[in-house]
């Protein structure tokens, strides 16, 4: 198999050039250190890029980001449907699970923004780029992006096989919720596979609008 074809997120930023999809802006929900920013800045540094997080713990990783490179922002609070506060279970400072009732442990309260409302103030430049490790509040998410996904060429969105003790979407149910905002999938990569029975858990899936050319190609070469 070669490098391009692999199942990675290495593999899926090779390919990502092929598919020829224009974007101007990468907006990163839930970007704990950077380091997923990181990787893209590799491959695309002639993007700007917005990096949304929730934890205060991985400020100065985001600010040692933005001093490297100027085309780097970042603001700590949660993305939702609507402003406030959230709730973050923060059992794991790497995990980033939100919710607007209260975890039974390890909740701490967060401030809350839409995108549509984070665009705006920063005035972040379309086509976008999305990309949610947000556990399982994607519809909230999208909810309060309406108007930035209707700006968005591609989103690349961890899709769950298992309810995590809530309303999550599931993968299938995540394709027709971005279906219904005209757009399918592109790309699948890094699945993963959990260790109490070895069933699939999670994977991250790129979407691309419903229009993109390439899904009128009808051959498998």
């Amino acid at each position: 198999m070669e490098s391009w074809q692999q199942p990675t997120l290495a593999g899926f930023l090779e390919r990502l050039p092929r598919y020829r999809i224009d974007f101007t802006t990468v907006i990163d929900v839930g970007a704990s250190n950077g380091m997923w920013t990181r990787e893209m800045i590799a491959r695309f540094p002639d993007r700007d890029y917005f990096l949304v997080e929730a934890r205060t713990e991985h400020e100065p990783a985001l600010k040692a980001l933005v001093a490297e490179r100027s085309r780097v922002r970042y603001a700590i609070c949660a993305a939702a449907d609507q402003p406030g506060d959230v709730h973050f279970h923060a059992g794991d400072l790497f995990g980033g699970l939100a919710a607007h009732q209260p975890f039974s442990e390890h909740d701490i309260v967060v401030p809350a923004r839409t995108l549509d409302e984070i665009a705006a103030t920063h005035r972040l430049k379309p086509p976008f780029f999305i990309k949610l490790d947000t556990h399982g509040f994607e519809e909230q998410i999208l909810a309060g992006g309406a108007s930035v996904l209707a700006q968005t060429s591609l989103a690349v969105i961890e899709a769950y096989n298992h309810r995590m003790g809530f309303a999550n979407l599931l993968f299938n149910e995540l394709c027709t919720h971005m279906a219904n905002r005209g757009f399918r999938c592109i790309d699948l990569f890094d699945p993963l596979y959990r260790p109490h029975d070895g069933a699939f858990w999670q994977a991250d899936m790129a979407f691309a609008r419903a229009d993109w050319p390439g899904f009128q190609h009808p051959s498998y070469l």
